[in-house]
């Protein structure tokens, strides 16, 4: 929390589970951060997301839909950074856009590309 309060001075509320109620609000009112824990419906007994928690969920899902970061066959961490980078432009332009960043540009030629056909 208190990285997450230097690196980002501009957050001031944010959500938790209410698993860590106590220490994460405490220590983020310090910091200066308005904590919110989100809690489950009681008379819902089947599974259903929390509000506010499925927003993080649904990114973690896009991410591993897009990036295949369930499986890292790579050895290097700056991999798997540029392929988020990669899912998240592609996310972006697809929210402003309607279309997916692979296809707005239009199709390529091999000659464009510089790739030649053997």
């Amino acid at each position: 929390m208190t990285t997450l309060a230097a690196s980002h001075p501009a957050i001031n509320h944010a959500c938790t589970d209410r698993t860590y109620q106590t220490t994460v609000i405490d220590g983020g009112a310090t910091l200066g951060i308005d904590l919110e824990a989100v809690r489950r419906d009681a008379a819902i007994r089947s599974f259903t997301p929390l509000p506010r928690r499925w927003v993080a969920e649904l990114t973690f899902d896009r991410l591993m839909l897009r990036c295949h970061l369930i499986r890292d066959h790579e050895a290097l961490p700056t991999r798997s950074v540029a392929m988020i980078y990669i899912a998240m432009i592609d996310l972006t332009t697809r929210r402003l856009t309607g279309e997916s960043a692979f296809t707005w540009h239009g199709a390529l030629t091999r000659e464009q590309t510089g790739l030649n056909a053997h």
